[in-house]
């Protein structure tokens, strides 16, 4: 062919090609478009079979169409085994409702699922399913990723139950209350200088003459006698919904963040306790052993106190001191249970306790008196109902006492001694005014 020949045959072609309609220039365009996708099939599938991560594909009522090998190592199930079915999965009906709602909303769900595999062996798998609709938004199809995070699953719970079993051991040493009460969810999330502020009330309570009792007794005996002591005070305690802040030796301190009834109740438990307990002890050939109790309410800081390397919690508050105070002088009134004036104005059921007003006395390192209250709730019905029936005699007798009138005041609290001869608080009294008397007489 000539060469004039042949550039009149491509001037032609390219012509041709130039046109809009031309059927070769379309079918290479069309050519080149199913080339690229064909390309983008190949790069989907090499990267549908190749992922770590589990691939399901179903229809629009969740009936399988295609897994991948990612899928068939998680669940051990093969494409042909779950091919045109349902997963188990879907056979959870809350599960299902579940992926509904949110697919309705947000069109994907996310979360976590447990499942056994074809050999029965459980994994847990993070999922993410979402929904493919088409022009008319109606689903077609969902797609589903299985992250396999069973292990990170079994790791998460191991370091839980570690963390559980070491916050149990740090409870014997830091009650869970003062946990809650920094809102502290574990230990190994205090810190020093955490604090709080709240009322509460305080409950000290100490053994009578504990010193005495002890020197008796070898450092064995002695643990011995207060873990079997504590043993049965701290569950009364707890029954009353306070808890122990702290032993002190043999004295305790507990703390009560709901009614000032449930600390006076726990008082009053603890007294009567001492009943069975010390019929124990006589069995055991041991003497019974009396406790001194005083309670007070007030606001108190609640805290971590110490430094970084050795903190301990604790609570500081005036209210603290009172209370610790008032269980002390219950040596000096011949008495078991005092309660302060804060508690006793606190009391939603006052009614419910025999008690009495003594006394006003001061605190070592106060200003002002503190009002004390006598809780004889655990004295014997005769006792209790003699003191009951003469507390206006009582009353007369501590009014005359403080206003000096100390002849009188004896009077007045030997007829009371007449109608309770049990009455230690009325013969306190009675030796104090023999002593004003005294030193009057002494004085002339």
């Amino acid at each position: 062919m000539s060469d004039i020949k042949k550039k009149k045959l491509i001037h032609k072609r390219d012509t041709c090609c130039r046109q809009v309609h031309c059927p070769e220039r379309e079918n290479l365009g069309l050519q080149k478009e199913l080339e690229e996708v064909r390309q983008e099939l190949r790069l989907a599938e090499k990267v549908f079979a190749g992922s770590v991560e589990g691939t399901v594909i179903t229809d629009a009522d969740f009936r399988v169409l295609r897994v991948n090998p990612a899928f068939t190592r998680i669940t051990g199930y093969r494409t042909e085994e779950v091919v045109g079915k349902q997963l188990p999965w879907f056979e959870d009906q809350d599960f299902v409702q579940q992926v509904n709602i949110s697919l309705d909303e947000h069109e994907t769900w996310r979360g976590e699922y447990r499942d056994t595999t074809k050999s029965g062996a459980e994994y847990v798998s993070w999922l993410n399913i979402s929904s493919v609709k088409n022009t008319q938004a109606k689903v077609t199809n969902y797609i589903i990723a299985v992250l396999d995070i069973t292990q990170e699953k079994y790791r998460e719970e191991e370091n839980n139950r570690y963390l559980e079993e070491l916050n149990t051991a740090y409870r014997r040493f830091v009650p869970r209350r003062f946990l809650e009460y920094l809102e502290k969810p574990s230990i190994i999330d205090i810190e020093l200088g955490n604090h709080v502020e709240r009322s509460m009330t305080v409950l000290f309570s100490d053994i009578v003459e504990f010193t005495r009792l002890s020197e008796s007794m070898s450092p064995t005996e002695n643990f011995r006698f207060i873990n079997s002591y504590l043993s049965v005070m701290e569950p009364i305690i707890a029954h009353h919904n306070g808890f122990i802040d702290k032993y002190i030796g043999d004295a305790v301190m507990a703390l009560f963040d709901g009614k000032a009834d449930d600390a006076v109740r726990a008082a009053i438990a603890m007294l009567n306790m001492l009943v069975p307990y010390n019929e124990g002890r006589a069995r055991a050939g041991y003497k019974p052993i009396d406790i001194n109790i005083g309670v007070n309410t007030g606001t108190l800081m609640l805290g971590t106190i110490g430094s970084p390397k050795r903190m301990e919690g604790t609570v500081v508050s005036d209210s603290v001191n009172v209370a610790a105070r008032i269980e002390g002088v219950n040596n000096i009134y011949r008495t078991s249970l005092l309660i302060g004036e804060e508690t006793y104005n606190a009391l939603e059921h006052p009614g419910d306790f025999a008690m009495r007003h003594i006394d006003q006395f001061k605190a070592k390192g106060k200003s002002t008196t503190v009002a004390v209250y006598e809780v004889f709730e655990t004295d014997s019905p005769e006792v209790r109902d003699a003191k009951l029936a003469s507390s206006d005699f009582f009353v007369q007798g501590v009014q005359l006492y403080h206003d000096g009138q100390f002849a009188e005041a004896k009077r007045v609290f030997n007829e009371c001694i007449v109608r309770c001869v049990q009455d230690q608080v009325a013969r306190y009294y009675i030796d104090c005014c023999d002593r004003h008397l005294n030193i009057e007489t002494t004085r002339w």
